[in-house]
């Protein structure tokens, strides 16, 4: 479960993507922040509270629209959580099992599926890396597990990756993308 305050690092942030949000941040804000604002701000609460507190105020906006329509005196009604710093406007999910959205995924449990199988013969060679013997180093003593389906269909050239690197890539990278 994520927390406000959870820290950058531990969800896994590094050096580059800490200085890809600063310079996000920057773009957004149309200011200039530290290199080390996510260690003097270490989780999203005392970064959020930062930015509130120095930035926003003294900050050129980078777009201000033009508001033609009459504005509505009519104020909505105040939410729990309105004051929230954070706001989930989207989800997308892969399971193994074939589930490829949240829906199929519910469905798969409803239904007490099994998503454990065989590995692929796609994935790698079973007869080069199994072993029943889980003493025996360098070998996989499972013949079994949970695997995403169509892992390998990755349209790296929509990416301006080509496809040596694609190949290459973390399979977790891919997924991001």
């Amino acid at each position: 479960t994520f927390s406000p305050q959870q820290g950058f690092f531990d969800l896994g942030m590094d050096s580059l993507t800490s200085t890809e949000l600063r310079n996000l941040l920057q773009t957004d804000f149309n200011c200039s922040l530290p290199s080390t604002i996510t260690f003097r701000f270490p989780n999203v609460e005392a970064l959020v509270n930062y930015l509130q507190r120095e930035v926003l105020d003294n900050c050129q906006p980078v777009f201000t629209p033009q508001i033609k329509a009459e504005i509505s005196q009519k104020q909505p009604e105040k939410s729990q959580l309105d004051d929230d710093p954070i706001v989930i406007v989207g989800m997308a999910c892969r399971f193994p099992g074939g589930a490829k959205n949240l829906q199929s995924f519910w469905e798969l449990l409803e239904q007490g599926k099994d998503a454990i199988t065989e590995i692929p013969q796609e994935r790698w060679d079973q007869e080069t890396w199994y072993d029943p013997n889980p003493d025996v180093p360098g070998k996989i003593y499972a013949p079994y597990g949970a695997f995403l389906e169509q892992i390998e269909e990755f349209d790296g050239e929509f990416f301006g990756i080509i496809p040596r690197e694609s190949v290459a890539m973390d399979p977790q990278q891919r997924l991001l993308l």
